[in-house]
């Protein structure tokens, strides 16, 4: 049996994603796709679109959900999802599959997951290549089996779906990644239940989850609400936030065209790290934080990082609610421990990803920093670390030298520029970061933040964004954080820089 499998990492290589049918036909729903998803409306963009062919609809949207099962598993593989952590394919206890694709295999066999998964993949990439199935290019006729095949390609890749939510959610919540995995599945259930895809059985292993998800979109769909991108977050939450005193934070679309900043950074990781990512941070926010600590709501963003890790004077009575010993008698935390660590992720990720995407990029060749860095900015960066190149080399070495995930920044601290790197979501502002400064420069180095295009290979990643430098937006940036804190802190980077506005 083991000349069947064909895994999807081979001496270090991984799957290509696939392309939809070839043509401007083909194009045009793929676009429209991904501009319904960048806006967040993922209920529009499972439609089939006035005057279109449902079997070309079935088709294009059946290569957009294998790639995204094919990213999303890629990140699990090798490390996670191995034969020996996952010797059965499984959604839980109950449900175990045997493989048989009817050709090769006739006889359905017990296999590991990563053995089941990738010969599922081989097998839907074979089908997906067959013109005589798939018609590699839009006009002609679809075979009468066409409507069948679909169903059957996306029950199996529901199977993939089933076995990262019971086998690996942790380490998929560890890796970040749980926003990205929550829309993609969101998305592929909106399209399956729309056209009646999957036969219910099947969805046994996930029905409670499928079950939250229809709910929530029931009642956002009621109140005209955007739907929220993470599918665990309780539905009630919104009558219970009419009744708190406190504001809900919203996420505003970018301010400029997700496909500009091509071939830098594609296209398809600006919306997901936007608007699925990004996102998350704002529903932890409204859905986890606010209602346990209402007291932060309506507070600027800025005010929320910077108290993380910080005191404040408070009464006796205040420190025996909260437990605090006479070690600290007097002092309180700025944030009541049962929020704090949430406030550093959430608050910490959100104001690190608006500055990132609303000061600090540019589409893709738009600006350089000969012309556009402010006079002041070149001066400090030439006194600082002698030639851009030189910047480069030492800003390279220090995004590529964080261990895990976490960002590179360069900060303004006493009047100096300076190069350092925090872990995870922290940033130089927190009350207790190790580095301190104030930021003028960030880059993500998560693995979201490149995976879909660079995969794990982050120096080709730092090496595309001195393309994409707002510089602009960073001397703006740059002569706030001169004038001190107070004037840095008076800008709210939700707001994008003014050369985009």
């Amino acid at each position: 049996m083991a000349s069947l499998f064909n895994f999807a990492k081979k001496g270090g290589t991984f799957r290509s994603v696939k392309n939809v049918p070839v043509g401007a036909k083909g194009l045009t729903l793929k676009q429209h796709i991904e501009h319904t998803l960048g806006t967040g409306a993922v209920e529009d963009a499972v439609r089939l679109p006035p005057g279109e062919d449902l079997n070309e609809w079935l088709a294009v949207n059946t290569v957009v959900f294998y790639n995204a099962v094919n990213v999303l598993y890629q990140v699990l593989d090798e490390t996670l999802c191995t034969s020996t952590r996952c010797p059965v394919m499984s959604a839980g206890p109950q449900y175990e599959f045997l493989w048989a694709d009817g050709v090769k295999v006739r006889t359905p066999v017990k296999l590991s997951a990563p053995d089941y998964i990738n010969c599922l993949f081989d097998w839907v990439e074979d089908q997906l290549d067959n013109p005589g199935i798939f018609p590699q290019r839009f006009g002609g006729s679809f075979p009468p089996s066409f409507a069948a095949t679909v169903r059957n390609i996306l029950k199996r890749l529901f199977r993939v779906y089933g076995h990262i939510y019971h086998s690996h959610f942790r380490q998929v919540e560890k890796l970040e990644l749980e926003p990205h995995l929550n829309t993609c599945f969101r998305h592929f259930m909106l399209f399956t239940l729309e056209f009646n895809l999957i036969d219910e059985r099947e969805l046994a292993p996930l029905k409670e989850l499928i079950d939250r998800m229809v709910r929530l979109i029931r009642y956002s769909i009621s109140t005209t609400m955007r739907p929220a991108m993470m599918l665990l977050c309780l539905a009630a939450f919104a009558a219970a936030a009419s009744a708190q005193n406190y504001t809900l934070l919203t996420l505003d679309d970018l301010p400029y065209q997700t496909t500009d900043f091509e071939p830098s950074i594609d296209n398809m990781t600006m919306v997901f790290h936007w608007t699925r990512h990004s996102n998350a941070f704002v529903n932890n926010l409204n859905n986890l934080i606010l209602p346990v600590c209402p007291e932060l709501g309506g507070k600027p963003l800025i005010e929320l990082v910077r108290a993380v890790g910080t005191t404040k004077k408070c009464n006796k009575a205040q420190l025996e609610i909260l437990g605090i010993k006479a070690g600290v008698r007097g002092r309180c935390p700025a944030i009541k421990p049962e929020c704090e660590t949430l406030v550093k992720n959430n608050a910490g990720g959100l104001w690190n990803h608006a500055l990132f995407f609303l000061h600090n990029l540019a589409p893709a060749g738009s600006q350089n920093f000969e012309s556009d860095a402010s006079q002041w900015l070149k001066d400090a960066m030439w006194d600082t670390f002698g030639s851009l190149d030189d910047f480069k080399t030492q800003f390279s070495a220090a995004a590529a030298s964080v261990f895990g995930s976490g960002w590179a920044w360069v900060v303004v601290d006493d009047g100096e520029l300076k190069i350092v790197t925090t872990p995870n979501q922290d940033n130089p502002l927190l009350g207790n970061a190790p580095a301190k400064g104030l930021p003028i420069l960030g880059l993500d180095v998560w693995e979201h933040a490149h995976y879909l295009k660079y995969y794990n290979v982050r120096a080709d990643y730092i090496a595309a964004f001195y393309d994409v430098i707002n510089w602009k937006g960073v001397s703006d940036l740059y002569a706030a954080a001169l004038q001190g804190a107070d004037s840095y802190d008076e800008l709210d980077v939700l707001t994008p820089a003014a050369n985009w506005q």
